[in-house]
């Protein structure tokens, strides 16, 4: 899926900070543009959980629905370079954000996946979940469409 979804880091590991394209390119929701501008990828994965759960009420706030913001947090997990940015730098953060949430939010969203980088970034969630075959089970007609196509 990396290969797929040209996902591969190439010679830039983690995002700069004050990378206003990156950002977007990576799909970071735009609420939370100026937060993220602040800080590197890589300084994003170590931001302290206080931090974490105000960008989820951030985002929140700003989305007003709580399955638009399964879908945000996903696809811009989806959308991080790997490895590096992906394991330690933005996708750590997006992970920390979704920890947030109560995980039905994100099961509920399964069937409803298409976009790439929303099932690219169920895949790395449930990568890091304690038990993540019930996901992957759910995910996997998508992933195969991802790779296979329709």
């Amino acid at each position: 899926m990396i290969r797929v979804l040209n996902l591969s880091e190439g010679d830039v590991q983690f995002r700069r900070a004050g990378d206003a394209n990156a950002l977007e390119v990576r799909r970071v929701p735009p609420s939370l543009a100026c937060d993220l501008l602040q800080w590197s990828g890589e300084e994003s994965a170590k931001v302290n959980q206080e931090s974490v759960v105000r960008l989820v009420g951030t985002l929140s706030r700003a989305e007003g629905d709580w399955n638009r913001v399964v879908r945000q947090l996903l696809a811009w997990l989806g959308s991080v370079t790997w490895p590096a940015e992906a394991i330690a730098g933005d996708g750590q953060l997006a992970r920390r954000m979704l920890g947030e949430l109560d995980p039905a939010l994100i099961v509920k969203q399964l069937p409803e996946l298409a976009d790439p980088a929303e099932v690219m970034g169920v895949v790395v969630w449930a990568a890091s979940q304690e038990d993540d075959a019930a996901v992957m089970s759910a995910i996997g007609p998508a992933v195969t469409r991802l790779l296979h196509g329709p």
